[in-house]
């Protein structure tokens, strides 16, 4: 979106699709621990739906956006954790999302497994037999 003057799309070539997913692959790297997203847990839960999303998609969407789309895929008992960082994120709610670590654990290791797996990489966890872990 231009605010004034020529488009983008006039002045650059559109980013390969290699690339993106490579870029994707490489955040999924940043959290392993809970030391990686202590304090900014609901913008983590967030750019990993934003991952997933576009790992899924080959597209790019707001924040809303991609937690709506994954909220259809997600299992039930990771639901709570993303709709409190949505909640939060649209100024519809608090974020207490620190308070919930396990849960917010889960969550975090099963959308980077989502993740990884359309990526063709292996998410760096601490413990990956949480992200395995999935409802019928």
């Amino acid at each position: 979106l231009a605010l004034a003057g020529s488009a983008a799309e006039d002045f650059f070539n559109p980013v390969p699709e290699s690339d993106l997913f490579k870029a994707l692959a490489d955040t999924l790297k940043l959290w392993s621990s809970q030391p990686d997203w202590a304090g900014d847990e609901r913008n983590v839960v967030l750019t990993l739906s934003r991952i997933w999303y576009s790992a899924a998609t080959g597209k790019i969407a707001p924040k809303d956006v991609a937690a709506n789309w994954v909220m259809e895929r997600l299992p039930v008992q990771h639901q709570p954790v993303l709709l409190e960082a949505q909640q939060a994120y649209l100024g519809q709610g608090m974020d207490c999302l620190a308070s919930r670590a396990d849960q917010l654990t889960a969550f975090i290791y099963f959308v980077k497994h989502e993740a990884a797996s359309l990526l063709g990489s292996t998410p760096m966890m601490s413990n990956s037999s949480l992200a395995t872990k999935k409802v019928p």
